[in-house]
């Protein structure tokens, strides 16, 4: 009870009591915000110049080659360095303590004293980089600026604290203490963390191909140069390319593992086309069948991908994945790269119906005997108004949980339609647009759906 006093009355104002049991399940509609969109796993390719001083004219463009793949002696990230048809590749090797995955720079030259660089990054992850370093500074006064100071490699090393493991994606590309998070970073984690870590990108991509002598970087616009009396590297951020790139935001429930699965079914009767597969978990003590780890996908256009999985046992990632050649006219060259990362997060929250996927994990109350005799009345009634036998129509509708529209003719399109005015059944989009697809699916109604899902369940249950 909090009181609230004042010079002529005394205001009471009982406190919200607090669930003793973890939180069940989440608001159906599922609008998630831009503070709660991370990013996980994301490609980038840029590319830069190098060109020699007037003082080495001795060396040869396959030796400045040579000279700027030596492998960098702060980690033991890289393979030793291979020669390429124009001048040397270096490739990060299989397994490291690095949170930027695999790696591939190319230094070339046609002939002349310069020639052109490129580096690119296949699997780095934002949330497992941020990951890392909660584990490793997490615990220091001011977060921000500690990270900011430190080297490039530093920055991009995996925490040698232990990190809680999640579900798949090598277990650590998650955030999995909330509070330290807000702590450390506030109330948009990731608005405050990507200008940090895209700044420690570029110093890192200027480290790698440099001379072991090479003074430190500086900016030229939207350009990175590093320099020393021999060679000079200009790597241009603004013609940047994000190939692919993934976002999400989670959502707490009791029952992740198991809720995903029943959205799995869900989905599957509901969407027009969508995969619904199964993967093994880390070790847990909290997983008791290597089957129950659902994963949902569906693609909502021809660039963006959702997809659903149990990302820990309360924990539930819901996760756009971007495929191929982003839309990123409207963006200059300035700051590019964080830019596209803080689109991509805007993104997110258009490129899918977030109030029909929240109602894939609607949670329904226990359906009666009556509901399932209404239903089959229902179809019933439809198929004799429009002369169709009924036989086939319910068993199509039962045992499949729906229909498509100008598919077989099984079930006619008049009888769809109809059943879908009574509301027997619905049709669920998650993508944008609908209206170019030529077969669209119709599914049970949420409330009668319920009622097979759990006849199916009791007839397997008898076998």
């Amino acid at each position: 009870m909090i009181t609230i006093a004042g010079p002529e009355r005394r205001l009471f104002v009982r406190a919200r009591q607090r669930s003793r049991t973890a939180l069940r399940a989440f608001a159906s509609p599922l609008l998630p915000l831009i503070e709660e969109v991370g990013i996980d796993r994301w490609q980038l390719s840029v590319t830069g110049q190098w060109r020699t001083t007037n003082n080495v004219d001795e060396l040869t463009p396959q030796q400045i080659a040579e000279l700027l793949t030596i492998p960098p002696i702060e980690v033991d990230w890289f393979r030793a360095p291979e020669r390429t048809r124009y001048g040397m590749k270096l490739s990060s090797r299989s397994k490291t303590n690095s949170t930027l995955g695999e790696m591939v720079f190319k230094v070339e030259s046609r002939g002349g004293h310069n020639g052109t660089l490129s580096a690119w990054l296949k699997n780095a992850n934002v949330t497992r980089a941020l990951s890392h370093l909660l584990s490793e500074h997490g615990e220091t006064s001011d977060f921000l600026s500690v990270i900011r100071a430190l080297e490039p490699f530093d920055f991009f090393s995996r925490s040698s604290h232990f990190i809680s493991r999640s579900f798949g994606g090598g277990g650590d590309n998650w955030l999995p203490d909330a509070d330290l998070v807000r702590r450390c970073l506030g109330a948009d984690p990731f608005g405050a963390f990507l200008p940090v870590y895209v700044d420690q990108l570029h110093r890192l991509v200027a480290s790698v191909l440099s001379t072991p002598v090479a003074g430190p970087f500086v900016r030229d616009g939207t350009d990175v140069i590093v320099e020393d009396d021999e060679v000079t590297s200009r790597w241009q951020w603004g013609d940047v390319r994000v190939p692919q790139i993934e976002c999400y935001f989670e959502r707490h429930h009791a029952r992740a593992i198991g809720t995903v699965r029943m959205a799995a079914n869900v989905a599957l009767d509901s969407l027009d086309k969508v995969d619904a597969r199964r993967y093994d978990p880390m070790n847990s003590d909290f997983v008791e069948r290597t089957g129950d780890c659902f994963s949902i996908s569906t693609q909502l256009n021809e660039r963006y991908r959702l997809k659903i999985y149990a990302k820990g046992r309360s924990r539930i990632r819901f996760e756009v994945v971007r495929v191929g050649k982003g839309d990123y006219g409207s963006i200059h060259q300035q700051d590019r790269l964080l830019a596209i990362m803080n689109l991509e997060r805007q993104n997110l929250l258009s490129q899918a119906r977030w109030s029909t996927v929240g109602q894939f994990f609607n949670e329904q109350r226990s359906p009666q005997l009556n509901d399932l005799a209404r239903l089959c009345s229902l179809i019933a009634d439809v198929c004799v108004a429009h002369r169709v036998p009924i036989e086939p129509i319910l068993a199509r509708l039962l045992e499949d949980g729906g229909a498509c529209s100008n598919a077989d003719g099984l079930v006619p399109d008049a009888i769809l339609l109809k059943l879908h005015r009574i509301g027997v059944v619905d049709r669920q989009i998650v993508r944008r647009q609908d209206h170019r697809l030529p077969e669209k699916r119709y599914t049970l109604s949420s409330e009668y759906r319920n009622v097979m899902q759990l006849i199916r369940t009791a007839l397997i249950a008898d076998r």
